[in-house]
């Protein structure tokens, strides 16, 4: 009843209570009790801290209070104080091939056939991690650091990235053999038609319509490749795995996700499934290929220091400097304040590479003492190994794409605009002429809720305004403001130098959004951000 009509659990027991004499009702308990045993999902209960530090999985499954901040895992009672609730992933994807549709749906991976998507076997049976020396303090090894990522064949300038499976780490792990925990296993990656490949996608969420602060939830979301690109992200055709319950974010997602590990294990190996259309079983393998999600999200999984720290970056090695107040945070401009000190040059920076975390991992391990290792962590940016560390089908340095939504739209955009209103964390213009007077914001307020009034609601739902109704401003209104609305409502009343750089990220962002790019026009984007980079260091 609850699925069909969105009943609220208080309305459902209540009707029960008033047909009783009617009709026999079932209490919502036993429909999901029932419904978990017809369709062979069963939920998995694991206790957590009150706090949300940690699940008592893994190594802390036989704790009985929490190590990061010393809450009792029980009750007086004996009951756990919290629960984190698993819903496995294993028997859902089986799910997908006991339905014709579905099954021919996942197809779309084996199907998907473009120039540039067959994939070329390297020499992965024959890679070999770097050795553990301390020449990897500070990862300053030239031929370590070195990306090859712009090695690539003149023919393939004008292939299309149209997917996923369009990219170099997809298309190296073809022809890899799988390894579970540093074990080679005898077939390869997406050796079979039937292979799924997939992404975790972590994004904490406020409750209750918070701004800031307040009680939050994580979902664990996993999003299937093989569906076509138009129904993939769809909310009915993206798998819960569960929910991180709150007050907090966890501080060690690895916890909770190591039931999803062990998962992944077997997937790896493969799990006997049966298949409809063939009347026949067949190995079911799936491998998680990316992990999507916010800045936080991502710190945590990856086990970084991240965005506060002297080495923020996931994917360089760049490292900040103080702000020149003092506080505990640091930044990282291309040209140094202080004088003795490195400049970064964004076209060839120190790139971290997949082995870090685990030299990282060791040298913190083989540390003296707790001083040394916080002083490793600090200088390399990793605290440990990833959560999701047992299939070898991640690449931790590339395989956690940034979040176009989370950069640019909920960060860089509204940072602009905060500094157009001269509202950025207290700073002002100094001697520049960057900031719009309030009046005439008031006037662009005004001029935006006229023009989406004519603008039809497929291109674009209400939003409201980046002066006094941001709050109605959410990432799609960011999105649709700046790239179409902003360019006509700012012109002649932002100065035309910062103006000017205004249109060169709305063109960055469109050219971003496109539905395929060739490498060509990802070399061209690439020196369009970087233009605009330096231009706003300048």
């Amino acid at each position: 009843m609850k699925i069909v009509s969105n009943m609220s659990r208080v309305a459902f027991q209540q009707m029960r209570d008033a047909f009783r004499d009617d009709i026999e009702i079932s209490s919502l308990y036993m429909i999901i009790h029932k419904m978990s045993i017809l369709s062979g999902i069963l939920p998995k209960w694991f206790d957590c801290c009150v706090n949300t530090c940690i699940a008592f999985t893994s190594e802390f499954e036989n704790d009985s209070s929490c190590p990061l901040c010393g809450e009792q895992r029980f009750s007086a009672n004996g009951e756990p104080r919290r629960v984190f609730c698993y819903l496995p992933l294993i028997p859902r994807l089986q799910k997908h091939f006991s339905n014709i549709k579905t099954a021919n749906e996942l197809g779309y991976r084996a199907e998907y056939t473009t120039s540039s998507n067959k994939a070329k076997p390297t020499s992965g049976d024959d890679d070999i991690p770097p050795p553990l020396t301390d020449d990897f303090d500070d990862f300053d090894d030239e031929d370590e650091d070195k990306d090859d990522s712009n090695d690539r064949p003149e023919d393939l300038e004008n292939h299309k990235i149209g997917d996923v499976f369009d990219s170099e780490h997809y298309r190296n792990l073809c022809g890899k053999k799988v390894t579970i925990d540093g074990r080679k296993m005898p077939h390869r990656y997406f050796s079979q038609d039937t292979d799924i490949a997939f992404a975790t996608c972590l994004d904490g969420y406020l409750l209750y319509k918070r701004r800031r602060g307040g009680p939050s939830a994580t979902p664990i979301l996993v999003q299937l490749y093989n569906l076509p690109p138009e129904i993939r992200t769809h909310m009915d055709r993206l798998i819960c795995l569960g929910v991180i319950p709150g007050p907090k974010s966890p501080k060690r997602l690895d916890t909770f996700l190591y039931p999803l590990d062990q998962e992944l294990v077997d997937l790896a190996i493969g799990v006997k499934t049966f298949d409809c259309r063939t009347k026949e079983y067949f190995d079911l393998r799936a491998y998680n290929l990316f992990t999507l999600g916010d800045i936080i999200a991502v710190e945590k999984f990856l086990n970084i220091k991240g965005h506060n720290g002297k080495c923020p970056c996931r994917s360089c090695q760049i490292t900040a400097v103080a702000t020149l107040n003092k506080v505990r945070t640091y930044y990282v401009p291309l040209g140094r304040p202080l004088p003795a000190t490195n400049t970064w040059d964004p076209r060839d920076l120190p790139m971290r590479k997949h082995e870090h975390w685990e030299i990282v991992t060791q040298k913190i391990a083989n540390a003296p003492n707790k001083t040394k290792q916080n002083e490793i962590a600090m200088r390399c940016g990793i605290k440990g190994m990833p959560a999701l560390r047992r299939v070898g089908s991640m690449d931790y340095a590339r395989g956690i794409p940034w979040d176009y939504m989370h950069l640019l739209l909920e960060n860089v955009i509204q940072n602009l605009v905060k500094l157009w209103m001269g509202r950025y964390k207290g700073l002002d213009s100094g001697n520049e002429d960057f900031i719009i007077p309030d009046e005439i914001w008031k006037q662009i307020a005004e001029e935006t809720a006229a023009s989406v009034a004519e603008i039809p609601a497929q291109f674009v739902r209400a939003l409201g305004n980046p002066y006094d109704d941001q709050i109605n401003l959410n990432a799609e209104g960011w999105s649709f403001w700046f790239m179409f609305i902003g360019p006509i409502l700012l012109q002649g009343r932002l100065k035309a130098t910062y103006y000017k750089h205004f249109c060169l990220l709305v063109d960055i962002m469109k050219m971003a959004t496109q539905f395929s790019l060739t490498h060509a026009e990802i070399d061209v984007l690439e020196v369009k951000i970087v233009k605009w980079v330096e231009e706003f260091e300048r």
